[in-house]
C-alpha cells in the first residue's frame, strides 16, 4: 500500500470520511479521539502516552478532549462517592473533611426565585 499515490491510505480515508459525511475530520483527528478514548478506559496516562508517542504530559492533555459527558460522569462519580460517605454517617464525615470537628448534616434551603 503506498501513502502517495492516489490508491494509498490518505486518498482512502479521505474518501470514506466523505462518504460517510463526516465533515471536517482528517487522519490527524483518530489521534485526538485515541487519547481521549485511552482516558475514558482508564488508561494510565504514562501508558497512553507512551502508545501515542507523547514525550511530555501537556503535549498529552493537549490531545485529550474534555466533553460535557465526561464532566457529568465526574459529577456523578463524586455523588456517588459522597453518597457513601454520607450513609455511613456522620462519624465518617466528619473524619474525611475536618478530624476532630463535628460537621451539620443538615442541607440550607436554597430560595427559589420567580421569573
Amino acid at each position: 500500500m503506498s501513502f502517495s499515490d492516489g490508491d494509498g491510505f490518505p486518498y482512502r480515508f479521505k474518501k470514506t470520511v466523505k462518504r460517510l459525511n463526516i465533515p471536517d475530520f482528517t487522519f490527524h483527528d483518530t489521534r485526538h479521539c485515541a487519547r481521549t478514548n485511552l482516558r475514558r478506559a482508564g488508561v494510565d496516562t504514562s501508558v497512553a502516552m507512551e502508545m501515542l508517542g507523547h514525550k511530555s504530559e501537556k503535549m498529552s492533555r493537549r490531545y485529550d478532549a474534555i466533553e460535557t459527558r465526561d464532566l457529568q460522569d465526574a459529577a456523578r462519580r463524586l455523588n456517588q462517592y459522597m453518597g457513601g460517605v454520607m450513609s455511613d454517617g456522620v462519624a465518617k464525615l466528619n473524619s474525611v473533611i475536618t478530624p476532630g470537628v463535628a460537621v451539620s448534616t443538615q442541607v440550607p434551603e436554597i430560595p427559589q426565585i420567580s421569573a
